[in-house]
């Protein structure tokens, strides 16, 4: 399962984050939260805030980590988030 730290928020959207941060069992016995398995790729998954999960996109990123989002907004089709 991938740690989802954070996540963004528009007037329409929501915007989650899944980066390569990836707990388990395993890694809870060796004192860490996560390990970091950058093979796992990462991606972002958008969807109508109404809830609607045929509206669910996933779109895929370069491999990184962002812990905090600090805005997030549409403009026009785009959706900006501003991350730390």
């Amino acid at each position: 399962a991938a740690m989802i730290h954070d996540f963004a928020i528009t007037r329409n959207y929501a915007v989650v984050p899944v980066f390569p941060a990836v707990t388990s069992l395993a890694s809870i016995r060796r004192g860490r939260i996560a390990e970091w398995q950058p093979e796992k790729g990462a991606s972002v998954i958008v969807m109508n805030k109404d809830g609607d999960t045929a509206s669910l996109r996933r779109f895929e990123l370069p491999v990184g980590y962002v812990y905090h989002y600090a805005n997030a907004y549409e403009d026009g089709k785009a959706i900006v988030v501003d991350a730390i």
